[in-house]
């Protein structure tokens, strides 16, 4: 079990050890920790409490967290009980029981949907014992806390990711956490994006796309790259599919119903859930035994009626939505197998040709772009930083006045724009080009080095850096 002991900055200010350091930081917090009793002290001006009560209890009775048992189950006792009100649960406006440098109470919390979520301020505490459920319901923040955990539950440890191995296949922890994929895969699913794979095999080299998965053992975490089918696998799947069906899939992504499968492990069949995964084709599985369905998704509220519909795989129609942004709208949400639970019904064939759209539209970007500027040519590498509207440095540029200048191009949304690099007013650009520079080897460049490459580049940074102080002596 483990305590959360809460002091606030005016206690510890009474406290004459902690005189001298009143402002909050980590490595104060460090040296408050006590292994033994597990205590953590924490210093914070803008602390509310945080009260639960059962979902079963018709009373609504408030109770306070104590902390969380060895099997991720709350302990909690009525607020009435407590004798000592600095032991309440409290929490910051983001509800970081521990700040954000610590996550382990919400990532041990195994079953969040047993409990409705209260905050109250700490002047409020008489209040709490005494309030009605009517006034009760304007304290209520149940969603906003599973949204919190939601958002912040790791399910696989990243210090057992396996990245030496990662890398021969040209995967790096920077590039899966620049678009969001190494949070999403640690909680179980794939990857955001199909991932640019690349490896050689006795001397031959092999390029593509896949889909990352991460899978856990006892000692370490492996990937599973899973490439992109031109057509589902309806045909090796274990379940026949109809006419309809595939229709259905290819329309929705998911089949509509609930169907036996047999899981991987498995000896029987059992209830399930399919979909097609948005990225690859590939058919996936979710158990229906799995399946929890909340009272409400994103501020909807869902009744009894379409729960049972919604268990038999079909979509149902829900008003007050309330997307990441906070736009409410109403529309169709369906079981997904892809993203094991509720999800909105889409369009799958436009969202692909949206896809499919932007693609197209990085290809005629980089086309637009000069391969030469002035009688000098400029590489793959300058035209795709131009592309994605950085900076690049071209030396010995022939202007339209027939004059030789060294000169700085920068990439904008409207088209290429041109500067004099000996114009003092443009010395700032320099830096931007080493900094267009790191954000290229960042997005695009693999682990395995090409030297030709790197000499360009490091010839670019040289002379972007020898402008930059030349500039700077002139001015």
């Amino acid at each position: 079990m483990q305590n959360f002991h809460v002091i606030s900055t005016r206690e510890a200010k009474k406290d004459k050890k902690r005189q001298k350091t009143r402002s909050f930081n980590y490595s104060y917090l460090m040296k408050e920790i006590h292994p033994r009793n597990q205590k953590i002290i924490i210093m914070s001006d803008e602390v509310t409490l945080l009260f639960v009560s059962d979902k079963d209890d018709q009373t609504q009775q408030l109770k306070n967290i104590k902390g969380v048992d060895e099997k991720g189950n709350l302990q909690t006792n009525p607020i009435e009980n407590e004798v000592d009100q600095t032991q309440f649960f409290k929490v910051d406006k983001s509800l970081n029981p521990l700040e954000n440098f610590f996550k382990n109470f919400w990532t041990q919390f195994k079953n969040p949907d047993k409990y409705k979520y209260y905050r109250f301020n700490e002047d409020e505490i008489d209040k709490a014992k005494k309030i009605g459920k009517k006034e009760l319901k304007k304290h209520d923040i149940t969603s906003e806390v599973d949204q919190k955990i939601k958002s912040i539950k790791i399910t696989l440890d990243p210090s057992k990711i396996d990245w030496k191995t990662l890398e021969k296949f040209g995967i790096t922890e920077e590039s899966l956490k620049k678009d969001g994929s190494l949070e999403s895969m640690l909680k179980g699913y794939g990857s955001k994006q199909l991932i640019d794979i690349k490896f050689e095999l006795n001397g031959v080299t092999f390029e593509g796309k896949a889909r990352a998965f991460f899978n856990s053992d006892e000692n370490k975490i492996t990937t599973n790259l899973k490439s992109k089918l031109d057509y589902p696998n309806f045909n090796s799947y274990d379940v026949s599919f109809t006419d309809d069906d595939k229709k259905m899939m290819f329309k929705t992504s998911n089949l509509g119903r609930v169907v036996m499968h047999k899981f991987k492990g498995s000896q029987e069949a059992e209830p399930a859930f399919l979909s097609l995964d948005s990225l690859t084709n590939r058919i996936v599985a979710l158990k229906a035994s799995s399946l929890k369905i909340k009272d409400e998704y994103r501020g909807a509220k869902i009744s009894e009626e379409q729960k049972n519909s919604l268990k038999g795989g079909n979509a149902v129609y829900l008003t007050g939505i309330k997307d990441k942004n906070g736009i409410v709208y109403d529309g169709y949400v369906q079981i997904s197998a892809e993203t094991r639970g509720l999800a909105p019904v889409r369009d799958r064939a436009r969202q692909q040709q949206k896809n499919e759209k932007v693609t197209q539209e990085n290809v005629d970007l980089l086309k637009s772009i000069p391969k030469q500027f002035g009688g000098q040519s400029i590489t793959e590498e300058q035209r795709i930083i131009l592309k994605d509207n950085g900076a690049i440095y071209v030396p010995n540029v022939m202007c339209k006045d027939q004059k030789v200048r060294d000169s700085y191009f920068l990439g904008t949304p409207t088209g290429v724009k041109y500067y004099d690099a000996a114009d003092p007013k443009n010395a700032s650009l320099a830096q931007k080009v080493l900094e267009s520079q790191k954000k290229y080897q960042e997005k695009y460049q693999s682990t395995s080095t090409n030297p030709d490459t790197t000499n360009k580049n490091s010839q670019e940074q040289e002379n972007a850096e020898k402008n930059n102080k030349s500039r700077t002596i002139n001015r």
